[in-house]
């Protein structure tokens, strides 16, 4: 988001989710201002723009309503946003929800969710993990965005890779790492759900994201690409594809589609 990290991995990789959540700590104590939130949309979509990313979907954390007095000042910032860049990218917002913290499930939060899906900018939620202390909350909202006709993403979370969570709620679509999602392809398979996939091995180890990638492909399953965090991961769409093409795993059509999957 424009500032130094402490302690952050010399190769521009976070793995470990310890850090992960130190990152984020230190993320979110430094957006806090309007002006902040503004900057760090503009930036993430300018990062998509360089990589020639025609539409893109963004999940917005609910959390960054802390720094703002009321939830009518994330959609004004939001829609500036995708009109200032209409002509280059076309945004499509996603309301994120969860993330362990239980301020982030308090009855203010639920309330401002409420209100930021209600303004009619958001085409659907995105539930980060499955945290079981905090389900009723996510289920009451993810309830109310289906009957609304949202989608329902869910963000598989790599501290419960065995346990189905939230999956019970029939989301849309999933997002995670190979791991995860290769714990749930029956489920995707049941149900074709499509599922996105996060680069987390992509430098470190392309060779494994390409195996979990052709299995969920010879599944059946419809996959796409995604940076998912991009500060964390450090690897655009271009990267990916590029580190997936040289594992000589997937032949030219196999990679358009993945890049290009809607």
């Amino acid at each position: 988001a424009g500032f130094y990290v402490p302690g952050f991995p010399e190769d521009g990789i976070c793995d470990d989710p310890a850090l992960k959540d130190e990152i984020q700590t230190f993320t979110l104590t430094r957006i806090e201002s309007e002006k902040d939130i503004s900057r760090l949309f503009s930036l993430c979509t300018m990062e998509s723009i360089a990589d020639n990313v025609a539409r893109t979907y963004v999940s917005i954390n609910n959390a960054l309503m802390k720094g703002l007095d009321t939830p009518e000042s994330l959609v004004s910032i939001l829609t500036k946003t995708v009109e200032k860049y209409k002509d280059s990218i076309e945004i499509i917002p996603f309301l994120g929800l969860g993330g362990g913290q239980a301020e982030n499930y308090s009855a203010q939060a639920v309330a401002s969710a409420f209100s930021l899906l209600g303004s009619g900018v958001f085409r659907g939620i995105d539930i980060y993990g499955d945290d079981p202390l905090h389900s009723a909350a996510l289920e009451k909202i993810a309830k109310s965005a289906k009957q609304h006709g949202l989608k329902l993403k869910l963000h598989g979370s790599e501290k419960n890779r065995s346990g189905g969570g939230l999956l019970r709620l029939e989301p849309d679509e999933v997002t995670g790492d190979g791991d995860y999602l290769r714990a749930h392809t029956d489920f995707f398979t049941a149900r074709n759900i499509p599922v996105n996939f996060i680069p987390r091995h992509a430098k470190k180890n392309p060779g494994k994201c390409a195996e979990d990638l052709r299995t969920m492909l010879d599944a059946g399953i419809t996959v796409r690409l995604c940076t998912d965090n991009i500060l964390l991961h450090n690897c655009s769409i271009s990267e990916f594809a590029t580190e997936l093409c040289n594992t000589g795993v997937f032949t030219k059509e196999e990679l358009v589609s993945l890049i290009a999957a809607k």
